[in-house]
C-alpha cells in the first residue's frame, strides 16, 4: 500500500482537480494514519468527501471520524459565511471600504467552498478607518481579544474569530514584499459599482498568497493546504501574466515561488521530485498546518546565528519585536522596560513559560551541521 502522503495527494487530485481515481481499501492502521495526516494539515473535509462516497473503503470508526470532520467543516463554513454577510452589511451601511483576505477568498476557488477550512475570517480596512471599524465590532456585540501593530482580533457573538487588519505585512517580515504591498488599496477594485466591498487584482492576490506562504515557511514551516491553495490559484487564475513574475521578482520571492510550484506539481500533478522539493517535503511534513516549534527554532537560529545572541534576543525582545506585541510602544517608548517585564509575566502565568523553556531547549540541541543545512536550504529557495 502507498504511504499516507501519496494517498492524501492522490485523493486531493481527484476531489479538487477531477483526476481519475481507482477505489481502494485501507487497513485500520492505514486509515488512522491517513486521518491523522489529513487532520494535521486541515484537509479532512476533502479526504472525507472521498471516504463518504465510498471511493476509499476504511474501518467504520475512521469513516465516522471523517464524516464528523466534514460536518464540522460545513457548519463552520455556513457560520463564517453568515457572519461575513452581517459584517459586510455593517461596513456597507457605515461606508467603510473593506476587503476579505486569505481563506475567505480562496475557498471560492475550491469545487465546494466548505472544503477549504479556516480558523478565522480576515478583513482588511484602510489604516485611517481601523479605529472606526473596531468601534463597529464593539458596538455590535463582538468581543475584543487582543491587538498588535498589524491587526485586532474580535470574536463574534456566535464564536467566530475575526482578524481586522490595517495592513497586510509587518515591515520586518519579508521587507521587499511588505514594501510592495504597503498600500494594497492601489491594487484593489470595488466588487460592484458604488459598493464598499473590494478585491485585490489577480496578480496582487497571487503575490500576497506567495508572500503569506513564505512568511509561514520561514517562521515555523507550514502545511500542505497552503501549497494546495497555491496550486488552485495556478489553475484558476489567468496564466502567462508577465506582471505576476515581475512583482514576485521585486518582492524577492521568484525563486521561492518557482520551487513551491514545483512541489505542488509533485503532489498534485504527479511530477518527479528534485532534491529541493524532497527537502521541502521533509521540512513541511515535520509539522502540521502551521508548522512546528522545532522548525521555527531551526530556521530562526540558522538566520540569526550564535546561540547566546539568539537566546538573549528571545528573552529580551528587541524594540521592533516587542512593539508588534504592544503597539503602544510606538508613541510611548519609555514603556519599553516595563512591557518586557509584562511579557515575562504573561509567559509565566498564562502557560507560556513551559513553551518558552522548551523552545530554548530545542535551540540548545541544534548543532552547527543542522544550521548549515538549514541555511543552504533557505539559500536555494532565494532567502
Amino acid at each position: 500500500m502507498k504511504n499516507a502522503i501519496t494517498l492524501l495527494t492522490e485523493i486531493i487530485k481527484t476531489e479538487v482537480f477531477g483526476a481519475p481515481f481507482s477505489p481502494f481499501t485501507l487497513s485500520t492502521e492505514e486509515a488512522i494514519e491517513l486521518f491523522r495526516l489529513a487532520k494535521r494539515h486541515e484537509l479532512t473535509p476533502i479526504v472525507g468527501n472521498a471516504v463518504c462516497r465510498k471511493e476509499v473503503d476504511a474501518d467504520e470508526r475512521v469513516k465516522d471520524l471523517f464524516e464528523k470532520e466534514s460536518f464540522i467543516a460545513l457548519y463552520n463554513y455556513e457560520m463564517m459565511t453568515k457572519e461575513l454577510e452581517t459584517l459586510s452589511s455593517l461596513f456597507e451601511s457605515t461606508q467603510i471600504p473593506f476587503m476579505p483576505l486569505k481563506g475567505a477568498v480562496l475557498r471560492g476557488y475550491y469545487p465546494a467552498p466548505w472544503m477549504r477550512t479556516s480558523g478565522d475570517v480576515d478583513i482588511l480596512v484602510n489604516e485611517a478607518d481601523h479605529e472606526r471599524a473596531k468601534q463597529i465590532f464593539l458596538a455590535n456585540g463582538y468581543r475584543f481579544e487582543h491587538e498588535n501593530d498589524c491587526h485586532a482580533n474580535f470574536v463574534s457573538p456566535s464564536g467566530i474569530l475575526f482578524e481586522l487588519h490595517s495592513r497586510l505585512f509587518r515591515k520586518e517580515t519579508l521587507p521587499l514584499a511588505a514594501k510592495l504591498l504597503e498600500d494594497p488599496w492601489v491594487h484593489a477594485h470595488p466588487v460592484r459599482d458604488g459598493g464598499y466591498l473590494h478585491a485585490l487584482s489577480d496578480d496582487v492576490f497571487y503575490l500576497y498568497h506567495v508572500a503569506h506562504l513564505a512568511k509561514h515557511y520561514l517562521n515555523s514551516g507550514c502545511g500542505i493546504r497552503f501549497f494546495l491553495d497555491l496550486w488552485i490559484l495556478e489553475q484558476r487564475l489567468p496564466k502567462g501574466s508577465p506582471l505576476r513574475d515581475s512583482m514576485l521578482a521585486d518582492a524577492g520571492l521568484l525563486a521561492f515561488a518557482k520551487h513551491a510550484k514545483a512541489l505542488c506539481g509533485v503532489w498534485f500533478h504527479g511530477d518527479t521530485h528534485s532534491q529541493t522539493t524532497k527537502e521541502m517535503e521533509s521540512y513541511l511534513l515535520s509539522g502540521g498546518i502551521y508548522g512546528s516549534p522545532e522548525t521555527n527554532v531551526s530556521v530562526r537560529y540558522a538566520k540569526r546565528g550564535r546561540k547566546r545572541r539568539y537566546i538573549f534576543n528571545h528573552i529580551f525582545l528587541p524594540y521592533k519585536a516587542l512593539k508588534s506585541v504592544y503597539p503602544v510602544l510606538e508613541k510611548k517608548k519609555w514603556l519599553f522596560p516595563f512591557l518586557q517585564v509584562r511579557r515575562w509575566c504573561r509567559l509565566i502565568f498564562r502557560g507560556g513559560g513551559i513553551r518558552a523553556i522548551r523552545h530554548l531547549y530545542q535551540k540548545s540541541v541544534i548543532g552547527s551541521g543542522t544550521r548549515r543545512e538549514t541555511l543552504e536550504h533557505l539559500k536555494n529557495l532565494g532567502f
